[in-house]
């Protein structure tokens, strides 16, 4: 879910949970990603993320901030996303893409 939406509904829905996410600014990782294939010498993971893991709640407390409007971080269950995308017209078929993250195996977002 993108800032403005949460600040202009309130709401900031996520999976996550408690559990934070590194964030990078696009570019940032065009930066890194450039400078890795000028150096490139063979295969290698180059890993580009803040170091500092947010959580929703920190995210809708600087929206708050920024915009002096109240904005309330609520975590979501898998199947209460899928209940929620299927009344806003997504059909059954539809699957979440799969990511990777330390909170939410994929298998918990695509076993729908």
């Amino acid at each position: 879910m993108g800032a403005a939406y949460a600040i202009a509904s309130g709401q900031l829905f996520g999976l996550i949970g408690d559990r934070g996410t590194a964030y990078v600014a696009r570019a940032d990782a065009a930066r890194t990603a450039a400078g890795a294939l000028l150096s490139a010498n063979g295969q290698s993971v180059v890993d580009v993320t803040d170091p500092a893991a947010v959580t929703n709640v920190e995210r809708a407390e600087l929206y708050a901030q920024l915009t002096d409007k109240p904005v309330t971080a609520t975590a979501v269950a898998p199947l209460d996303l899928k209940a929620g995308m299927l009344v806003a017209g997504l059909s059954e078929g539809w699957r979440m893409c799969c990511w990777r993250s330390r909170s939410m195996p994929c298998s918990a977002i695509m076993a729908w």
